[in-house]
């Protein structure tokens, strides 16, 4: 297991909105992000909302956008931003040993039977008359104080379920309060950062 070293952590989703109901677990997110990293004893601080919403904007806006032609999100620009980020927030909050940016993604997933598997995790569904399944994931970026990306990578939290009109996936009423799944989810996205 990896030594966590001093982290900043910036708030979950800080440039980017997810339908109302995966939005209003945000805060239940970081909550549980916060709970993860004191149990792996890890040194960290979180970079307030709007702090970190306006330390963006003045200096990562310069990359004109994060995304491909096709809407897919370019890692290299990607990363060109946070490395714009990096000395105002080393100016501002000391030295630190990685960056770490989390958000919660809506992704495909796998059905086999009853069972849905999706970034690292299997869970077993109530319903067995779907044809097909998506996941809510917790995602963690983490970066170098040079700006150099370190990991990125996903763990499952909860499947999604089927709108009634079958139009779109829906989060479940019971996103976030499943304790172990959550922490199994972040386990898997902080993985290759931290270990297991």
């Amino acid at each position: 297991m990896q030594a966590c070293g001093r982290l900043l952590v910036a708030p979950v989703n800080f440039n980017q909105r997810m339908p109302d109901e995966i939005e209003a677990s945000v805060p239940g997110m970081e909550w549980e992000l916060e709970r993860y990293l004191e149990g792996r004893s890890c040194r960290f601080e979180v970079v307030p909302r709007k702090k970190f919403q306006k330390l963006w904007v003045e200096h990562a806006s310069s990359v004109t956008s994060l995304y491909d032609e096709k809407g897919h999100e370019d890692p290299e620009r990607y990363d060109r931003a946070v490395g714009l980020l990096m000395p105002s927030l080393l100016r501002d909050y000391g030295d630190f040993d990685a960056l770490v940016i989390p958000y919660l993604a809506i992704r495909p997933a796998k059905l086999v039977g009853k069972a849905v598997y999706w970034d690292g995790v299997k869970r077993l569904l109530e319903d067995s008359e779907r044809t097909q399944a998506a996941g809510v994931s917790v995602r963690t970026l983490v970066f170098s104080p040079d700006g150099v990306r370190l990991s990125d990578a996903y763990g499952g939290l909860e499947p999604l379920e089927v709108s009634e009109d079958g139009s779109r996936w829906i989060a479940p009423p019971h996103l976030l309060l499943e304790r172990d799944h959550v922490h199994e989810g972040l386990r898997e996205a902080f993985e290759p950062y931290l270990g297991s």
